[in-house]
């Protein structure tokens, strides 16, 4: 293979000038800093780049005498030179400084990318200016320093004592855009401004006030905190108690309190003393419980002197801090007593007068159907009360009991002797002389006996004279011991009445016993009369 050409030559190429930058270096095939070289190429050779690298071109920095640079002014760079792209240009004139002057007008760079610095002389240009301080709060301006003298010279003004006095009267310092020690005369804007809000000072219970005492300690003479402002101004309590008492004033039951706190708090103006934020207490208000009234043992409740609901509780309330604390009073009284009389009215000495129950579901009432008391000897018309005034005593009428008879000693119930329809003479009858004339009582009116049950026989409290006569030769004495059971008592005594019926009765002959006999008869009798009385009186008995 044959390459054509076998060779071919490039042409060389200035470097280009560029503005502010100049030529450091040529990687390659360079000639100088100014241009690349031409060169021959063959196809054995490879393709390759050339470099040409730049860099910035130094500035002209306009200093004080002190070498400081002068602050907003002019720092132009140094110009390339048109015909060297390696260097710039030289005798570079140097830029305009308001107020100052040159001490040279040209540079001519050694090293074209290292600055220059350039002394200038500042120009005496007198100028004026200001510093405002400005309550933000209203808008206003409390006062301005006027500020005087030459464009470019420090302004000797510092802002520093003004705004402690403003924060001493209870100003909060907002901004400046006025720098102590670093501000410097221009020929415009020299005017500055401090800017205020007016200060507060929260009021509460942690942080009172102390009324006429200064709110800013280093001023003396301004604003002092108002009234209401201490402490204890700031900070109440509300009790509601609840007393429970007798009518003498003494405790029945422990006292209930109720206490709601209150605070205060608010936000006084520093500057002017004036409340910001009123003061305002928390909670606005709040609710107490309502309460039950107690059940006490021997009490009732007779009045509950506030909030009462009926007299069996005490309703819950809403307290604010406008309200004072207060008692509610719940009185008691004792209860009465249940008084046993007699049937006169007059208390029965000696017998127990127990107090009504209160009524556990109802502190105001006691227990209805209260069961009297028992008092030996006597029984109650009224087995329970009611008392219609808890507080009242109630009399209940109680009657004696009816002294207990002695038994009379039943002869052996368990062997009792039934008679016989035959007569039969009792085992030691008494027997009285036969009169002449015996005495038959009402002979002509005879009283048949009626049967009674066993329990309670009748007798005849007198001799019966019978219908028919019988002939029966020894009376029966009126107490005969030998009958056991009421059934034969009552037969032997009727079959006695009508034996001693016909012993008494003689014959119609006109014929009479002695007066002795007929004595004796009548004895007899009454003493049979007794003896069946005293028999019926025990047995009904």
């Amino acid at each position: 293979l044959t390459w054509t050409p076998n060779e071919e030559k490039v042409s060389s190429e200035k470097v280009p000038v560029v503005a502010d930058y100049h030529v450091v270096s040529i990687s390659k095939d360079g000639n100088g800093l100014t241009s690349v070289d031409g060169v021959t190429l063959t196809p054995n050779d490879s393709s390759y780049k050339v470099t040409v690298t730049y860099t910035t071109n130094g500035h002209i920095i306009p200093v004080d005498p002190n070498g400081n640079p002068i602050p907003n002014v002019p720092t132009p760079p140094y110009t390339t030179d048109p015909n060297n792209p390696a260097k710039v240009t030289p005798n570079e004139p140097v830029p305009e400084v308001p107020g100052y002057t040159p001490n040279t007008p040209t540079i001519t760079p050694e090293n074209p990318g290292k600055d220059t610095p350039v002394e200038y002389t500042k120009n005496p240009e007198a100028v004026t200016g200001s510093v405002s301080y400005i309550d933000d709060t209203t808008g206003k301006t409390l006062s301005t320093a006027k500020l005087a003298g030459n464009v470019g010279e420090k302004i000797d003004y510092t802002t520093t004592a003004t705004i402690k006095d403003y924060e001493n009267k209870g100003y909060d310092f907002v901004s400046s855009n006025f720098e102590n020690g670093k501000e410097v005369f221009a020929k415009d804007g020299n005017n500055f401004e401090v800017h205020f809000t007016e200060g507060t000072v929260p009021v509460n219970p942690n942080h009172p006030g102390e009324p006429g005492k200064p709110i800013n300690p280093n001023d003396p003479e301004g604003p002092k905190f108002p009234d209401g402002t201490s402490a204890t101004d700031l900070e109440k309590t509300i009790t509601r108690t609840i007393e429970f008492v007798d009518s003498e004033g003494k405790e029945v039951a422990k006292s209930i309190t109720q206490p709601v706190h209150f605070t205060a708090s608010g936000v006084i103006n520093k500057v002017t003393g004036e409340w910001t934020t009123p003061l305002t207490w928390t909670p606005n208000e709040e609710k107490v419980s309502s309460e039950k009234v107690p059940v006490v043992e021997n009490y009732h409740v007779t009045k509950i002197s506030k909030d009462g609901n009926g007299l069996t509780s005490v309703d819950g309330v809403t307290l604010t801090p406008s309200d004072s604390s207060y008692t509610v009073t719940v009185t008691y009284a004792a209860n009465g007593h249940i008084i046993p009389v007699d049937p006169s009215g007059n208390p029965i000495p000696g017998a127990p007068q127990p107090q009504y129950p209160t009524d556990p579901t109802d502190p105001s009432k006691v227990t209805p159907n209260e069961p009297v008391p028992s008092v030996p000897g006597y029984t109650p018309n009224e087995p329970s009360v009611t008392p219609s005034n808890p507080g009242e005593d109630t009399p209940v009428t109680y009657s004696p009991d009816e002294p207990t008879p002695e038994q009379p000693v039943a002869p052996h119930p368990e062997e009792p002797v039934t008679p016989t329809p035959t007569p039969e003479t009792p085992s030691e009858p008494e027997v009285p002389e036969v009169p002449e004339e015996p005495v038959a009582p009402h002979p002509e009116k005879p009283v048949t006996p009626t049967p009674e049950t066993p329990d309670e026989p009748e007798v005849p409290e007198e001799p019966v004279a019978p219908h028919k006569e019988e002939n029966v030769e020894t009376p029966v004495a009126p107490h005969a011991t030998k009958v056991s059971t009421p059934v034969a008592k009552k037969t032997t005594v009727l079959k006695v009445a009508k034996k001693t019926a016909s012993k008494n009765v003689l014959p119609q002959t006109g014929a009479q016993d002695s007066t002795a006999e007929v004595v004796a008869g009548a004895a007899a009798a009454m003493i049979g009369l007794i003896g069946l009385a005293g028999v019926k009186k025990r047995r009904k008995n």
